[in-house]
């Protein structure tokens, strides 16, 4: 495979450009042997992990992963998912094998307009046929080969309407049928039959059919027939994103019944002793070969080993960077938004600006109708800065959305966003502080915790549930001497690399204030996004003081923008409550209208 530029492997600059030291977390691929699908191991001499992040010579790799195998006449082809960190999204990679061992990275082969991933590639009625992951997009496409596998036109639009992942196909009983999950933490799979390929897609009448977040909701590689038994493979996320890979049966499917039951009662994938797999392994794509036996495409994330060079020195290497300060100093795009606070504006960007890191710090300001300068104040003061006015209908979640839209249109592409409060005053190492968690971390968001600006108590910073009975209750997160994980975030400082605003996305439009960044870091984490809480606290932040209301204006001031307006809080509770959302819905305003019916409406 390929080499870097000075034909040893991926240079420094290469690894410092993609954000990562030379020892960073990452996924890489592997294959695996045994006499059955159940029973896989790495064959031996271990040559894995066969493909690395360096072997993609066309763009810039964080990662490759979702390998599925395609064989042929004249060898093995294999799809992967590639993130492009020039991109910032997936795309589906190609590379090829005589032998299983040695393998010629050959290109990027599809790329689109949103992130792609899971190209389950298969062949039917004598063509070769993939349908990737386009969740992004909400929705599933049918895509035809025109060229081996080195070119595809889409032939259909399967379904559309759902953060569809990992979308797995199977032929059973006449039929098509497809598996992919959707949701947020709790998390479902769906089921959908057909009786053709391209079209007349409906979602089975059981549908879901499993809801359980552990280790049987979210498919992980092709599914199989074994014997006469339909195998599902599944990803384990008990602790976090794709740590183990479990089997299914599925002992019951017809067009209106549907049943599957555990295969053991252990995983048939598990990290390993290697270095590149040591941590979690999410998927198998498993063929019989001709003597019997199986092989599987598998992928592992750990660390960054020494790279394998494969190719002949002939093979064309990356080009190198062409300016080692810019490859090695990142670029953070500050996100903020801000609304007649001009005093209080600027003493935070003057905070920004007085910042000790090693990095280039671009402000994107939205200002929200201010009345009272801020924004010409801003561009006198901040000359470098970009201010965007808008209208005073943009709340919090909105104005951050805008501000991220603006600096995703800059040239060059940021490196990471920073979200910053316009009332956070940040301490003078705060984003150095930021930007080594990251380091070290890998692919993780970074929050960091606020202070008050008078008595020094914890006001903002990361959260966690208070325990599953109340899945919308969340209390702060005391930070520690180490970076510690949450579960999501308050939105006042919080570092997002560019792979991780690829992965999940803006915050979402359906907020309009309040709700948008705890949806955000929760999203994040069912993307298999670690969310971490930074040592120490980065800066003050005074809290919001407590309004004083009779309980009518309390009623009120709950259907606001600033408080839980219905609509919005009905989508969050949704999302992230689980099946009695409905409960956890009505009981905040029912509270305020039972204090409002005992106080006899206020005064």
């Amino acid at each position: 495979m390929a080499s870097g530029p000075n034909g040893r492997g991926p240079t420094l600059v290469r690894s410092l450009r993609t954000g990562r030291a030379s020892r960073s977390m990452r996924w890489s691929i592997g294959i695996h042997v045994g006499p059955s699908p159940l029973s896989l191991t790495a064959p031996a001499p271990d040559p894995n992990p066969v493909l690395e992040p360096h072997h993609v010579t066309d763009v810039p790799a964080r990662f490759v992963a979702d390998p599925f195998l395609l064989p042929g006449d004249d060898g093995w082809s294999l799809l992967f998912e590639v993130l492009n960190a020039d991109r910032e999204r997936g795309e589906i990679g190609l590379a090829r094998s005589r032998d299983l061992v040695h393998w010629e990275y050959e290109g990027i082969v599809l790329r689109a307009a949103h992130h792609l991933s899971y190209p389950y590639v298969f062949r039917a009625d004598g063509e070769i046929l993939m349908v990737p992951e386009s969740g992004a997009d909400g929705s599933i496409g049918l895509w035809r080969a025109t060229a081996g596998p080195h070119r595809w036109e889409q032939v259909s639009e399967l379904l559309r309407g759902h953060d569809f992942a990992d979308p797995s196909l199977a032929r059973h009983g006449g039929r098509w049928w497809l598996w992919t999950t959707t949701g947020g933490t709790s998390p479902v799979l769906r089921l959908y039959g057909s009786a053709a390929l391209d079209h007349g897609w409906e979602e089975h009448p059981a549908s879901p059919v499993v809801s359980d977040t552990g280790v049987s909701t979210r498919s992980a590689g092709r599914v199989l027939t074994l014997d006469d038994r339909l195998l599902r493979f599944t990803q384990e996320a008990t602790a976090s994103y794709g740590e183990r890979v479990w089997a299914s049966e599925v002992v019951e499917l017809s067009p209106g019944s549907y049943r599957e039951r555990p295969v053991g009662d252990s995983p048939v994938l598990s990290p390993g002793r290697r270095a590149w797999n040591v941590e979690r392994m999410h998927h198998l794509d498993a063929h019989r070969l001709a003597d019997g036996g199986w092989v599987a495409a598998v992928d592992g994330h750990g660390w960054r080993g020494l790279p394998r060079i494969r190719r002949a020195a002939s093979t064309p290497t990356r080009r190198p960077a062409t300016d080692d300060r810019a490859a090695t100093r990142p670029r953070i795009a500050v996100l903020a938004t801000s609304h007649d606070r001009r005093e209080v504006t600027l003493a935070s960007l003057a905070a920004l600006h007085d910042q000790e890191v090693d990095a280039d710090l671009d402000v994107v300001l939205v200002d929200a109708g201010s009345s009272d300068g801020t924004a010409a104040a801003v561009r006198e003061r901040f000359p470098s800065a970009h201010v965007d006015e808008a209208g005073p209908e943009l709340y919090w979640n909105a104005g951050m959305r805008r501000a991220w839209e603006l600096a995703r249109q800059r040239d060059p592409v940021p490196d990471a966003y920073l979200w910053l409060n316009d009332d956070t005053i940040l301490d003078r190492d705060a984003v150095a502080r930021l930007l080594a968690v990251w380091r070290d971390a890998g692919e993780a968001i970074v929050a960091g915790a606020t202070r008050d600006p008078d008595t020094g108590a914890l006001t903002y910073g990361g959260v966690r549930r208070e325990h599953a009975g109340r899945p919308l209750r969340f209390s702060r997160v005391e930070p520690g001497d180490a970076p510690v994980e949450v579960e999501t975030i308050n939105g006042n400082c919080v570092l997002v690399p560019a792979t991780v605003a690829e992965r999940v996305g803006n915050l979402d439009a359906r907020f309009t204030h309040g709700m948008g960044d705890f949806d955000y870091g929760l999203r994040a984490r069912c993307r298999g996004v670690t969310v971490l809480l930074a040592p120490g606290t980065v800066g003050t932040c005074a809290a919001n003081p407590p309004s004083v209301r009779d309980a009518a204006a309390e009623l009120r001031h709950l259907r606001s923008p600033k408080g839980l307006p219905p609509r919005e809080w009905r989508a969050f509770a949704r999302r992230w409550a689980g099946p009695l959302w409905p409960v956890y819905f009505v009981s905040p305003y029912l509270r305020r209208l039972g204090a409002a019916l005992r106080h006899g409406g206020g005064s």
